[in-house]
């Protein structure tokens, strides 16, 4: 008898399966009161924290280096809420250039770069090294 690769991936969530199930039942009996008011699903709710709980560090791990994040990846971690969209809109290097607020108009200096508190364009004159604006501080 052989077993495919495909064969190995389905004997791996059995087994998966099975052992998040028996952490299951050994969890409500040492924890018998667990969300016992809520009885509808609390194996559901139970296999859902534990996945959370597995993956936390890995996704920790992964929002440390925004930058390094695949298109899926940030698109799943938006959906799960662990990335804002609007901190990331003002985060980084705006698409076009725009007029500092803090310069007199007859200046007209034009910057790409945004303070990451406020979302305002700033000049390199007014502008810190974390890239927050002069009245941000």
């Amino acid at each position: 008898m052989t077993i495919d690769n495909d064969g190995v991936f389905w004997i791996y969530l059995f087994m998966l399966d099975v052992g998040a199930i028996a952490l299951f039942v050994i969890w409500i009996a040492n924890y018998p009161d667990w969300e016992k008011l809520r009885c509808a699903s609390r194996r559901g709710r139970f296999l859902v924290k534990l996945g959370t709980d597995l993956v936390e560090d890995e996704i920790n791990r992964r929002l440390q280096r925004p930058r390094a994040l695949r298109k899926h990846s940030k698109a799943a971690l938006r959906t799960l809420e662990y990335l804002n969209p609007q901190k990331e809109a003002h985060r980084g290097q705006p698409a076009e250039k725009k007029r500092c607020y803090l310069c007199p108009r007859d200046q007209d200096r034009k910057t790409r770069t945004s303070c990451t508190n406020c979302g305002n364009r700033v000049c390199q004159e007014h502008l810190t090294m974390s890239t927050v604006c002069d009245e941000c501080l």
